[in-house]
């Protein structure tokens, strides 16, 4: 059925769900500041997605469509109605290595009270998995030290 409209419901759900990414996003450019980082809209990502041939921008496979944009890092997240309360659950994902760097969480008994606390919830987040602060640049961040060089033995007593 090519141009048919969705119900109201789903055009909701989906429109919701866009509200909360974009204030994930902006929770985000708050912590991954550029020139370092790069924070992606979403119609820049889908329009990269489309002329790259990728063929899923969410869900299951958002570190791989990461790695077709050259994202260093991705968060995604999930928004649930449960018992009368709004969950929103985010993870963040190196994308070369698909390691979980760290996880949210935020709820809220309307999504009104849900979505005014994802930007904080994603700042938390970021700060805490990629160790940057707000207006820390990646070559500012803390490096890890590299290890001693091993001290020889003490020769031999004679």
């Amino acid at each position: 059925m090519a141009g048919a409209k969705l119900p109201q419901a789903e055009r909701e759900r989906c429109e919701v769900l866009r509200l909360f990414a974009d204030e994930a996003r902006g929770g985000a450019l708050a912590v991954l500041r550029p020139p370092a980082f790069v924070v992606m809209t979403r119609e820049n990502t889908a329009q990269i997605l489309k002329d790259m041939g990728g063929q899923c921008s969410e869900g299951e496979c958002e570190v791989e469509t990461a790695r077709l944009l050259g994202a260093s890092v991705v968060v995604s997240g999930e928004v649930t109605f449960m018992e009368g309360t709004w969950l929103v659950s985010m993870k963040v994902h190196d994308v070369a290595t698909a390691a979980l760097l760290g996880t949210g969480d935020t709820e809220g008994k309307s999504k009104l009270e849900a979505f005014r606390n994802v930007r904080a919830e994603t700042e938390k987040m970021l700060k805490a998995a990629v160790g940057l602060d707000g207006g820390a640049s990646a070559a500012a961040a803390p490096q890890p030290r590299p290890p001693e060089p091993a001290k020889p033995p003490p020769p031999p007593k004679k």
